[in-house]
């Protein structure tokens, strides 16, 4: 289970918003790399969680061949559940894959 830390300590401002400057470049620290959002969490307690969120922009996109889409799927399958969409990604043939993209 995951290490929750308090690392600021911020309160409102007269309109009710919060400084998240300095958390987030920590985040942005932490895990290399920019924080383009969070989405907000409520426990049941009233508590709120920020998980931070990044955007991949689309030029970082991959194109795989038939051998390395294989051995990718191969990697998802061996890790934790994957979700619906990678199911259905598994479930598509390369050449779907490539025909989609192209067409896209």
């Amino acid at each position: 289970m995951a290490t929750i830390q308090t690392i600021l300590r911020v309160k409102p401002d007269p309109r009710g918003r919060l400084a998240l400057g300095k958390a987030i470049e920590a985040i942005n620290r932490r895990l290399s790399t920019v924080v383009s959002g969070f989405d907000v969490l409520v426990n049941d307690d009233g508590s709120l969680l920020l998980r931070p969120t990044v955007e991949v922009p689309a030029e970082a996109t991959i194109v795989l061949d038939r051998a390395d889409w294989g051995q990718f799927l191969q990697v998802i399958d061996s890790n934790a559940e994957p979700n619906d969409a990678l199911r259905s990604a598994a479930a598509e043939t390369a050449n779907d894959r490539v025909n989609r993209v192209r067409a896209g």
